[in-house]
């Protein structure tokens, strides 16, 4: 019996005490909010998502072809607290044709598990390309992340 398909799936969290796992959740809502776990805390108050929530190992963020495609990342915006990047996010959210991932804690949560030596390089990289591959869907048509 083959695996059910993430396609349409969004990962909300990654929880990091124990077997590190990942929270799914049905995300339609463009990535429109300041912060990512402002999106994720909505999508996970919708019916669907409190009844059909889905959890699965970390490695799935490291198999190919189980998450689909998305956009490759145009930039980053790496910051300090109170510079304007909030700002900035917000303005690039705005232009319909963007996704902007803002401080997504399952980025963040990858790369803590990798400064705890939970992961090694090779196994951090394919799970933040994994993790950016199902947050960058296109939710309303959108070319650029």
């Amino acid at each position: 019996m083959s695996e059910p398909s993430l396609h349409e799936w969004t990962p909300v969290w990654i929880r990091t005490a124990g077997e590190p796992a990942v929270d799914w959740s049905i995300v339609r809502t463009p990535l429109a909010d300041p912060f990512f776990e402002q999106t994720a805390a909505r999508a996970m108050q919708h019916p669907f998502n409190l009844l059909f929530a889905r959890e699965t190992p970390l490695d799935v963020l490291l198999r190919d072809g189980a998450l689909g495609s998305s956009a490759a990342p145009d930039g980053f915006v790496f910051h300090m607290s109170r510079c304007g990047s909030t700002l900035v996010a917000q303005m690039l959210a705005a232009l319909p044709s963007s996704i902007v991932v803002s401080e997504a804690q399952p980025l963040d949560a990858i790369l803590a598990l990798r400064r705890a030596d939970r992961l090694n390089d090779d196994a951090a990289a394919g799970a933040l390309r994994g993790a950016l591959t199902a947050l960058a869907r296109p939710r309303r048509g959108e070319r650029r992340l």
